[in-house]
């Protein structure tokens, strides 16, 4: 149903409006004022008749009646106009009032401007195309007068903001649309300016400048107005010949058509000179992005395999949202790349950070080999795909053409380039006119005579849909006479559904909401009448129109042209069932994909379970990450967590928490795994699951927790886990993996080094248990190496721990384990020869790479450049330095200002800019309350350096609170290294370096080396020293 007040009010159902007296519009335009609050009967009373009492009364609930009556009747449903204890209140579905869809619009034009200034364009011109006449037309009452004027100060708003898109963004503006706008708001600067400005790109210069100085003109005669500078500029631009006033220059190239040059052939006559147009565009012009917009049923999709098929060697791929880099599969396929490759490739290179890799490169060879790439709803490409296309197209010089529902679903062919947003030519597909009608009835073999009489009736029942209207113009080239057609295209779908036997209408029903992907198998068992009468029921099917065989697979499916109206004719509770069948039918098929079941799991509502629904959604995450689509498995495992949360099952929303930490890790978003991971925490907690606790303090545990306080939470937590499954009698295996992370957990507080010796002495224990072999052994290693960094042991006594612990998760190669196995070995190899430290901290990087862990790719990136700096090989260090900022988009914003401010202020020590260190120092720094003590020791000793003097309690507190935490020996360097400040503080710092003295100073974490540890301890010290 709709409601429109932008003109003359209206209510329509499917086209057809709903016939209502005067006051019953008076009333549905009161009660649109704030549709779905409640209005007082006082209030309607007052607008209505401007005056109260019984009789009114009874009118008013008179005209109630009446309205109530025949929104009933005129869909079927319940009455929408409710009854409320004060008075009315008239219940509206998204997108229903035609000024609600304008503010939508709106607000999305603005949302989209930035990034797709030409898409946000068309949909401001879908808003204004709302307007029908005066809103509230021909009605009066104070709240209507008020509404009439907002929408009036929102139509100007929009026209500013089209005409302003139009001016600065669009290379052919609208002339007509903007010529129309400013005779409406003649004194409206933004639409006079953007009038001028597309009359001369499109090279009429003098058109140009009789406008620009009509305008001035008239605001100063008529107004008494002066304008404003934009004017005065643009009117010098035009004099001038401006490049920015002038048509945007097209590049010429060669685009060779296949042999076969009218496969247009067969299309109304204005489609055929759509292609032709889209064609002559991408001939025209290297790297041109055409966009063609349309509801279903338009011919988006039949119209781009036509273009496709005009050109040899084109590609066409076709956006699925369910599947992680569908996309990007099909096009390396379709271009011959076996899928074993494809599988190789991604793997390879997908680290889930920006940045060129291998996937990338292959994808650029591919389309520079290709004259045309066609994206077939681009709107609905996965978000991997997306997130990979948009950086290959952004500079790739190939033509692309896609469709989408509407011009906001272009994003994906401007690429990352604000030049490509420039470029891009949206056409928007309307329906057929009737003089496309008329040709269909002419094909169709109707004369002349019966093609008069038939052609609105058709061109209104089809709705425009060239598809639908084909249908119909075959059912009256075998009828013959005239007989009725029905009144709209729900009834004709309905009308087809109801003549269907019943086996037909069966199949029909779930071909519909298994729509695109017909599975003969999976409907057979949904239908419960097996796989022999299913294909017998879709070639009746194929014959009556209903279904369709895609051209290039030969599958069935059901035109994108019936959907709405065939799915419209199934009630929502009885879709609900029929999707709830089709999940079960589909898991039952073998090799079937999680997404499939998902989708009917979502759609069947209250009619499948949300544990049912959460479970497969972890299915499909788990799909998702081994196809390397980080992006998809955040996405199904934070809707796992929602449908586990409305189960009130606290075991699997726990599991699907764990599951989101997994894949927010890999994506680099440590910050963000750190809050779901506290709610997994606290959801094992409160479902007295001794194991899913453990599962989850283990992920919990990190030395870059951001706080003192939630750190010691965290360590308290991994107590807790331990305590409990001991008791319990839990999984050793398990329990070993929380004292493990009861030590990692504290390895930046010195203090608890009594409880991590405790915890090392049980793990060895454990080791000692379970064959040399077992995966556990490598848990046992890597919590020892973590307990020696805690109690101070040299580092070469570590990396004796660190290289058994990468020994020893080889096995489970990518595991969080096996990466911090790998992690910690570089950072020991750091502590003892940074510039020898290259291949460790590669083989980190490679590993980190390999199974797409974003934060530990970063952090490689970090300890590279810290190495070159260590080395003295400036050079080297401001190329890693820049490649890894290139590639931090993604990584969690805290992690990155603080590698950021750590590198930036040991790059200032080494170049003894002290004066710039203290300054930067002074201002806010990004760090963790852990590295605070090492923040203050640097301030301390570039103060030193600069001759200032330090307060003996200022060094004593500093040394004291070094005392504490694990960033210890580049603290306690500093103090060690005064000249001139507390001699006991300095001492004793001196003496916590004694074991040290073959290492060098690193910052915990590899992203820092400050120097040698010797150069920190000779008394004669002056500066800091590199390789």
């Amino acid at each position: 149903m709709e409601f429109a007040v932008l003109g003359p009010v209206t209510v329509t159902h499917e086209g057809t409006p709903i016939p209502l007296r005067l006051k019953e519009l008076h009333l549905v335009a009161c009660l649109l004022v704030d549709p779905g609050a409640e209005v007082s009967q006082s209030r309607l009373l007052d607008e209505l008749w401007g005056e109260t009492g019984p009789a009114r009364l009874n009118s008013l609930r008179v005209h109630i009646s009446r309205l109530r009556s025949a929104l009933r009747s005129a869909d079927g449903a319940p009455s929408r106009l409710a009854t409320t204890p004060r008075g009315y209140a008239l219940a509206l579905a998204p997108g229903e009032l035609d000024l609600a869809r304008v503010h939508a619009g709106l607000a999305l034009a603005r949302e989209r401007r930035a990034r797709d200034p030409v898409g946000a364009h068309e949909i401001l011109r879908g808003a204004l195309a709302e307007w029908r006449g005066e809103p509230f037309g021909g009605l009066d009452s104070p709240s209507v007068q008020a509404q009439r004027d907002l929408c009036d100060v929102l139509r100007q708003e929009i026209v500013t903001e089209f005409a302003d898109l139009a001016s600065r963004h669009h290379p052919c503006p609208d002339l007509e649309v903007l010529s129309r706008l400013h005779a409406e708001s003649p004194t409206n600067e933004t639409v006079a300016c953007a009038l001028a400005r597309g009359q001369a790109r499109r090279g009429d210069s003098v058109a140009a400048l009789a406008s620009i100085r009509d305008f001035r003109r008239r605001m100063v005669r008529d107004w008494g107005l002066d304008v404003g500078p934009d004017v005065a500029g643009l009117e010098r631009a035009i004099l001038a010949g401006d490049r920015a006033t002038q048509p945007a220059p097209h590049r010429a190239t060669t685009v060779a058509l296949a042999p076969q040059a009218t496969p247009v052939r067969g299309f109304p006559a204005e489609r055929e000179r759509l292609i032709r147009d889209v064609l002559a565009i991408v001939a025209s012009r290297p790297g041109a992005r055409v966009g063609v917009s349309g509801g279903r049923g338009m011919g988006r999709t039949h119209l781009v395999r036509a273009i496709c098929d005009c050109l040899d060697g084109a590609r066409l791929v076709t956006g699925s949202p369910d599947r992680p880099y569908a996309a990007v599969r099909d096009l390396l396929s379709a271009s011959g790349i076996p899928t074993d490759e494809v599988d190789s490739v991604l793997a390879e290179s997908h680290s889930g950070l920006a940045g060129e890799s291998p996937v990338a490169t292959r994808l650029r060879e591919v389309l520079d080999g290709i004259p045309l790439l066609v994206i077939d709803d681009a709107d609905l490409v996965d978000a991997d795909s997306a997130a990979l296309l948009r950086e290959v197209l952004g500079d790739a010089p190939v033509p692309v053409v896609a469709t989408a529902l509407t011009p906001a679903g272009f994003g994906v062919l401007a690429g990352d380039s604000p030049d490509r947003a420039d470029d891009l030519v949206v056409v928007t597909l309307s329906p057929l006119t009737l003089a496309g009608v008329r040709l269909l009835l002419s094909s169709a073999g109707l004369d002349e005579t019966m093609v008069d009489r038939w052609a609105e009736r058709v061109a209104a029942s089809s709705a425009g849909q060239p598809f639908i209207a084909a249908a119909l113009a075959r059912q009256v080239a075998r009828r013959r006479r005239d007989s009725a057609l029905p009144s709209s295209l729900g009834r004709f779908a309905a009308d087809l559904r109801t003549s269907l036997d019943g086996p037909d209408r069966r199949v029909l029903d779930f071909a519909v909401l298994d729509h695109p992907r017909l599975d003969l198998a999976i409907l057979g068992g949904a239908t419960c009448l097996g796989a022999d009468r299913v294909v017998e029921a879709v070639e009746r099917l194929l014959a009556l129109g209903l279904l369709t065989l895609e051209p290039r697979s030969g599958h069935a499916e059901v035109h994108s042209g019936w959907l709405p109206a065939l799915t419209a004719a199934l009630g929502p509770i009885e879709r609900q069932a029929l999707h709830a069948r089709l999940a079960e039918a589909t898991s039952e098929r073998e090799g079937v994909h999680p997404s499939d079941v998902v989708r009917h799991l979502r759609a069947a509502g209250p009619q499948a379970s949300s544990s049912q629904l959460a479970r497969w959604l972890m299915e499909d995450a788990r799909a998702a990450l081994a196809a390397y689509g980080v992006l998809s498995a955040i996405a199904a495992f934070t809707e796992a967590v929602q449908a586990a949360d409305a189960a009130d099952d606290q075991t699997l929303a726990t599991q699907a928490r764990l599951g989101l930490v997994e894949a927010l890790h890999h994506a680099g978003r440590a910050g963000e795994a750190q809050l779901v991971v506290r709610e997994a925490v606290r959801g094992a907690r409160r479902g007295n699951d001794p194991d899913a606790f453990g599962r989850a303090v283990v992920y919990a545990a990190t030395p870059l927790v951001p706080d003192d306080e939630l750190r010691g939470e965290v360590s308290r937590d991994c107590d807790e886990a331990a305590e409990w499954l001991a008791d319990v009698g839990g999984d050793p295996s398990l329990r070993a993996q929380v004292l493990e992370a009861a030590i990692r957990s504290r390895v930046l507080d010195l203090g608890a080094a009594g409880r991590v010796l405790a915890y090392a002495d049980d793990l060895r224990r454990h080791g000692a248990s379970v064959p040399p072999t077992h995966p556990d052994q490598g848990i046992v290693a890597l919590g020892l190496r973590y307990a020696a960094f805690v109690a101070g042991v040299p580092a070469r006594e570590r990396l004796a721990y660190a290289e058994a612990a990468v020994r020893r998760t080889r096995g489970t190669y990518g595991s969080g384990r096996h990466l911090a196995a790998v992690r910690v070995r570089a950072v020991d190899q750091m502590f003892l020869d940074p510039g020898g430290a290259g291949p460790a901290i590669e083989g980190y990087a490679r590993t980190a790479r390999d199974c797409g862990a974003a934060h530990h790719v970063w952090l490689a990136g970090r300890m590279a450049a810290s190495a070159a700096l260590a080395d003295g090989d400036w050079e080297r260090y401001g190329a890693e330095r820049d490649r890894v900022r290139e590639e931090e988009s993604g990584i969690d914003p805290g992690l990155v200002r603080m590698g950021e401010t750590v590198q930036q202020c040991v790059a200032l020590m080494h170049r003894r800019d002290w004066s710039t260190l203290l300054a930067a120092l002074d201002a806010e720094v990004s760090v963790s309350e852990a590295f605070a003590p090492l923040v203050d020791a640097t301030r301390c000793f570039a103060a030193d350096r600069l001759g200032r003097p330090l307060p003996d309690s200022v060094v004593r507190d500093v040394g004291a609170r070094l005392s504490t935490h694990g960033t210890h020996l580049a603290g306690h360097a500093l103090l060690a290294g005064l000249r001139a400040a507390s001699p006991r503080v300095v001492r004793r710092s001196r003496e916590r370096l004694a074991r040290h003295t073959d290492e060098w100073v690193v910052i915990e974490g590899g992203l820092g080396v400050l120097g040698p540890v010797s150069a920190f301890l000779s008394p004669d010290r002056t500066e800091l020293r590199t390789r």
